[in-house]
């Protein structure tokens, strides 16, 4: 605390201060009647929510070849593979 800023400030002062910069807002008034949400059809909500299957993940990471692993380790990879080649 500023040496002297109390005795020149009140305590109330300050509460009050702080008081209204973070008085909570009234949420009782805010409607969403107007605002227009996408929508999933039944079918995407099916696909999205159905189980996928073990032989589903294999044929999808079958299909990655040989960048199986995204992101770094699919730099780090490819990177050994051209070291390798030279």
């Amino acid at each position: 605390m500023v040496v002297g800023v109390r005795n020149q400030i009140g305590s109330k002062e300050v509460k009050e201060f702080f008081e209204k910069r973070f008085r909570a807002i009234s949420m009782t008034n805010i409607t969403l009647d107007d605002i227009g949400f996408h929508s999933l059809s039944e079918e995407d909500n099916r696909t999205l929510t159905s189980n996928i299957e073990e032989e589903e993940i294999k044929e999808v990471v079958t299909q990655c070849g040989t960048f199986r692993s995204p992101g770094l380790m699919r730099s780090i990879l490819t990177l050994l593979k051209i070291i390798g080649r030279q």
